[in-house]
C-alpha cells in the first residue's frame, strides 16, 4: 500500500470538497446551544448562547479549515484522504461538544454535526472513485444493466415426438 501523499496546489479547487467545508465553518459562528434562565417575579433572567469557538468545536473549526485547504490540493488521493480524516475529526469534535454542553441544541451544532458527516462522505465518495469503485446504490441513480434471458434447457431424456412409437408386437401363434 503506497502512503505517499502530494501536497502540490491547485488553482480549480474541488468544488463539493469547497462548499462543504465552507459551511462547516460558518457554523462555528451560529449557535451550538443556549440556556434560557426564564423570568423571576416579572423580570426576565435573560438567556445565555455558546458558539462552536467553545469544547470540541475548537476541532471542528480547525477540521473545517483543513477541508478548505484539501480541496485545493493537486492529488486526488491525498485529497480523498484528508477529507475523510478531518470529517471524522470534525464530527468527533461535535459530538464532544455535544456531550459538554447543557440546555438546548442549537441549530449551528446540528448542522455542524450534517456538514462533518458531509465532509467525510465527500471524501469517502472520492477515494472510491479514485480506486475505481463503483460508488454506493445510495448515491448511484443509473438503471441496474439488463438481466440476459436465462439458458434454454435440453429436452427430456426419452423418446420425442418425431420418432414414430414401436410397431405393436406380433401376435401369438397356436
Amino acid at each position: 500500500m503506497d502512503l505517499k501523499m502530494e501536497f502540490k496546489f491547485i488553482t480549480k479547487p474541488n468544488l463539493l470538497l469547497l462548499i462543504v467545508s465552507g459551511v462547516l465553518f460558518i457554523t462555528i459562528f451560529l449557535p451550538w446551544w443556549s440556556v434560557d434562565y426564564g423570568v423571576v417575579w416579572g423580570t426576565n433572567l435573560g438567556s445565555y448562547s455558546v458558539n462552536g469557538f467553545h469544547s470540541g468545536g475548537v476541532l471542528t473549526f480547525l477540521m473545517s479549515l483543513v477541508g478548505i485547504a484539501a480541496a485545493f490540493l493537486e492529488s486526488q488521493k491525498t485529497r480523498a484522504l484528508i477529507a475523510m480524516g478531518a470529517g471524522i475529526l470534525a464530527f468527533l469534535g461535535a459530538i464532544l461538544a455535544l456531550a459538554t454542553y447543557g440546555g438546548s441544541i442549537g441549530f449551528g451544532l446540528i448542522i455542524a454535526l450534517i456538514a462533518s458527516v458531509g465532509l467525510g462522505l465527500v471524501g469517502y465518495m472520492e477515494y472510491r472513485k479514485l480506486k475505481g469503485l463503483s460508488t454506493p446504490s445510495v448515491f448511484n441513480k443509473s438503471t441496474p444493466p439488463a438481466q440476459t434471458p436465462p439458458a434454454q434447457t435440453p429436452p427430456p431424456a426419452g423418446p420425442s415426438a418425431s420418432t414414430p412409437p414401436p410397431p405393436p408386437p406380433p401376435p401369438p401363434k397356436k
